[in-house]
Parts: structure tokens; sequence; C-alpha cells
């Protein structure tokens, strides 16, 4: 018993034979299903063409190439069509087995997937655009102040934060955050965040910053937001004029940087993160001196991804340098972060003329 004809019209895909000359010898049950009993029609005319197609599959086969795939439209329904050559005994060309499969859901599903990634794209780019617009192209102008910042999201947007917003009394209010996860959810926490601090700051212009977290934290309570999301934020109130900084941190899980004429020092403060998790945000406020020549650097934890053997140590190694630029230690750790980036990686930083 010859079981080939029977094992082929027991399969589900369409399968013919077709000749060298380009005829078909042998159709299956399921392309006879499909496409009628078309045994000695020509390849093309009996699958609807007109004509010999622009790229022949057999053509192809009979100049010597492998199996083909290709996907072709047939009567408004999508086809990916696999043609591999049948050969003699002397190895002489004798047609090919073409087997046909239905893909007119897949290539449907596909398209939407298409649709939907470029309206995804459509929303990133204008989330990026949102995220990048919030932070300031032009900081301050403060006499014997200069502040500079660098922003480098591992993906199209982040969810770090920071800024620089003056007050009354010859005051500033700098501040970084860092929000949990990355993506759009993330970089739009970031927004609210930054509206959210520069309305309190605007209240009154003489800001608490420890009644001003306590506000965060009962806002972010009323966006329902999830228990695994939550923001770290470091903020300091200095007053320009002595350079006395009032600073408080809700969680944030770097320890800022502030330099002296003698040394660079962590300014480390315990505190919890604004979060669902917890009532209260924040711990205790202290206060710290930027001396005249010194600088301040607030920084999130994508700095400390760049470098796996002793970051915090090339983080203040690089930051005591004297004479410093600000810009070349920017550019040192984005051209690093660039190498491996894993998180987000945002840096700021706050000079004192001498």
């Amino acid at each position: 018993m010859d079981y080939a004809p029977v094992l082929i019209d027991s399969m589900m895909d369409m399968v013919r034979v077709v000749r060298a000359d380009g005829s078909v010898a042998m159709v299956n049950e399921a392309m006879k299903k499909q496409f009628g009993d078309t045994v000695g029609a020509e390849c093309f005319s009996a699958i609807g063409c007109g004509e010999k197609c622009s790229d022949c599959m057999m053509d192809k086969l009979r100049n010597g190439e492998g199996s083909i795939t290709k996907e072709r439209t047939i009567n408004g329904r999508s086809f990916s069509i696999k043609a591999s050559p049948l050969y003699g005994k002397d190895r002489s060309f004798m047609g090919a087995i073409e087997v046909f499969r239905d893909m007119t859901d897949e290539v449907a599903l596909r398209e939407r997937l298409i649709k939907a990634n470029a309206k995804l794209l459509e929303d990133l780019s204008t989330a990026r655009g949102l995220q990048r617009s919030m932070f300031r192209k032009h900081f301050p102008d403060i006499d014997d102040y200069s502040f500079h910042m660098g922003f480098y999201p591992c993906e199209a947007v982040g969810g770090d934060a920071c800024d620089c917003i003056p007050l009354k009394d010859n005051k500033v209010l700098m501040y970084v955050a860092d929000v949990s996860g990355h993506g759009v959810r993330a970089a739009m926490l970031t927004v609210y965040l930054r509206q959210e601090i520069i309305m309190l700051a605007k209240q009154t212009g003489r800001p608490d910053i420890r009644q001003m977290l306590e506000s965060i934290r009962s806002s972010f309570a009323e966006l329902n937001a999830g228990e695994y999301t939550y923001i770290t934020l470091f903020m300091a109130v200095i007053d320009i004029k002595t350079g006395e900084m009032q600073c408080i941190n809700a969680g944030h899980s770097v320890s800022p940087l502030i330099k002296t004429a003698d040394s660079v020092s962590e300014i480390f403060l315990p505190g919890s993160p604004i979060c669902a998790w917890s009532d209260h945000a924040g711990g205790k406020e202290a206060s710290f001196r930027l001396e005249k020549g010194g600088r301040l650097l607030l920084y999130t934890d994508g700095m400390l991804d760049i470098d796996r053997n002793d970051p915090e140590s090339r983080i203040i190694s690089k930051f005591a340098e004297d004479p410093f630029s600000a810009e070349s230690f920017i550019k040192y750790f984005k051209e690093l972060h660039a190498l491996n980036p894993s998180d987000d990686l945002l840096m700021f930083i706050c000079e004192r003329g001498r």
C-alpha cells in the first residue's frame, strides 16, 4: 500500500506537488477544499493568479535554491507558502512540494499589533516630551551660585526627577526624587510630584519642608497608585546668603554629597518613602552648611549601577577633584551609564562661588 497519498490527505495544511514545468501534479484534500481540484493547471492559475508571479518560487528552486518560504495574499486571504525542491535519483530537478498555511488571522493580529505598537510609540513620544518639558532648560540665575543637571533614562521615559525653585527671603528649594519602576507610569508620577512641589512652594513662599512632605504624602494617597508604587525624595532649602541648608529625606537610598574645603562627606538622613504602606513620610530634619567654594551633589541610584566594583568611591573621587567641572563630571557618568543603562540616571549639582 502507498501510504504517501493517505498521509498527505490527512494533513490539515494544504499541500500540492508542482512539476518542473510549473503544472500541478497533485493536491491533497485540504487544498481541494480551498482551491478545488487543480491538477494539470499552471501553478499560478491554480490559486487564482492571472499571470506568473514576479518572484516565482519555482524559478528559484530550479536555479538551485533550497527551501523557500513566502507570504502571499490570495483572494483576500493571507497564506504562508513553503516550497521545497524535489529531485530524481540522478539529482535532476523534478519539481517542488508546496505547503500552504492560512495565516489570515495571524497576519491580521500582526497588523493590529503593529498599529498598537505605533500608537504606543506615539504615546511614549508624547510622554517623553512632557517629561522633558518639566526639566528646566535654565536654572535660576543667582549670584555666586550655579546649578547643573544631567538626566538619562534607561527607557524612553524615566522615573527620576529634580528641580531648583527660588523662594522668598533669599531661599532656594532643591530636591531629587526617584519613583519606583520605569516607563510611562513612573514618568507621569514625576510630573505629578513636580507640580505638587511647585504648588506647595508658591502657596507660602516660605515652605516648611516637613509640612510640604506631609502634604505630598496625603495627595499621593489620593492617587491610589497601588501598594507597590512609592516615591523616594530628598529635599533641601538653602539660604543663599549664608549657605545654611535645612534638609529632610523621604526614603531616598543614596545620600547626597557635600564638598567642603577639606573633604567630601555624605548627608546621611534616614526616613521612610512616600507610599501607601506608611502613615508618615521622611524622618528628622537636619541642618548643613554649603561653604563658599563648596558644592552639593544630589543623585539617584542609577549612578551606583554603572560600576559594580566600588561605585561610591568612584563618585566621591570624581566629585572631590580640584579643579572641578560640573559639565565634565556629568559627561563622565553619562558615558559610563551608556555602557550599562540598567536604571535611570540623574545628577544635580549646586556650586557656591568662592
